[in-house]
């Protein structure tokens, strides 16, 4: 399948799944973050990590279920858990996911 065809078949604004912007963003990133920088994603973009070479190293390697209604059933505890990540490790970059549009 061309890359074209399968950004424009799978990209779905209903879920915020938009497979140009991720390989896009992946690609920024690639040129712009150092060998010790870490990245944390924010959303349910794991793949970034994977395409960018990069790494966050915290407790969250995806983050819908502290964002998205339904699926937070243990919010406030994960939550505090996310804070002392953020402070623990401080990435040097983030990627905030905002539907819509996107990334």
């Amino acid at each position: 399948m061309a890359r074209t065809t399968y950004q424009e078949s799978f990209a779905v604004q209903e879920i915020g799944f938009f497979p140009g912007e991720i390989e896009a963003m992946s690609a920024r990133l690639r040129e712009r973050v150092g060998p010790r920088d870490t990245v944390l994603v924010r959303g349910y973009e794991p793949d970034i990590y994977l395409r960018a070479h990069v790494r966050y190293g915290g407790r969250f390697f995806w983050t819908g279920h502290l964002q998205w209604q339904g699926c937070e059933y243990r919010r406030e505890e994960w939550l505090r858990q996310d804070e002392g990540e953020l402070r623990r490790l401080r990435p040097d970059w983030v990627v905030a996911h905002n539907v819509p549009p996107g990334i």
